[in-house]
């Protein structure tokens, strides 16, 4: 870049930014290029897809292939089916993923982000003002029932998935318990603290997630408490290990 660009890069850097051709090592975009890479991932399953966020963020790392965006409720559907339409790897399905197929009561808050099927707990509403705003019945269905079908056109399905659904992620990995040797790698929120009712603890899911087969291959904080040291939720990436069933 020559010195011009070493000023502009350090000036960007005092607020925090990094320019770059490429993303940042020890970032979750790097990680992610580099681990669809050597898993030949060519299926990304967004499941609490809310307005496309990550779908969009995969195709600014490079990824190109196939995303299927889960998305249960009515507003941001509407605004993920707009973002999607002119993508055609890129498929929205109006439903949610759970550990049943059938309806439930689907809670929207203020910050329709924060959005869930379970509760808020006592910390999530004191610290992130989650108030139900209204509910909605919305449309449920286990993975096991519908993942052949989604990918019965994906030559070889090499299959990632991400779960972002506010307390929810074990149930949807309850509902995926027959296809789980399909699925190579996984993302998912682990908290230090609840902010869903009811949810487990940062080291019970650990536990869960290895005797399901799946161990970290790195952690990258979503957000921390006010006093900016303690994370509060973390987006985990597992990988399925060589010797789970």
């Amino acid at each position: 870049m020559g010195i011009v660009g070493d000023v502009v890069r350090k000036t960007f850097r005092a607020f925090g930014l990094e320019i770059s051709r490429s993303p940042p090592h020890n970032s979750l975009a790097r990680h992610l290029k580099e681990l669809f890479a050597e898993l030949q991932i060519n299926c990304v399953l967004d499941v609490g897809a809310h307005h496309g966020e990550y779908a969009s963020f995969l195709r600014e790392i490079g990824y190109t292939k196939t995303i299927l965006s889960f998305e249960p409720t009515p507003d941001s559907l509407s605004i993920l089916r707009a973002r999607a339409q002119s993508e055609p790897n890129w498929k929205v399905l109006p439903y949610a993923l759970s550990d049943n197929s059938g309806q439930r009561e689907f809670h929207i808050f203020q910050h329709s982000k924060f959005n869930s099927l379970e509760d808020a707990s006592e910390y999530g509403s004191e610290n992130y003002g989650l108030h139900v705003k209204q509910s909605v019945v919305v449309e449920t269905r286990r993975l096991d029932d519908i993942l052949a079908s989604l990918v019965s056109g994906i030559d070889n399905p090499r299959v990632y998935l991400k779960m972002d659904t506010q307390g929810h992620d074990r149930h949807v990995l309850d509902g995926a318990s027959g296809v789980l040797s399909g699925v190579l790698a996984l993302q998912t929120e682990i908290g230090a603290r609840r902010i869903y009712s009811g949810t487990d603890s940062f080291g019970q899911l650990q536990d869960y997630f290895q005797a399901l087969g799946y161990l970290p291959t790195g952690f990258y904080p979503v957000n921390k408490e006010r006093d900016g040291l303690i994370v509060v939720e973390w987006d985990c990436v597992m990988a399925r290990t060589q010797t789970a069933g």
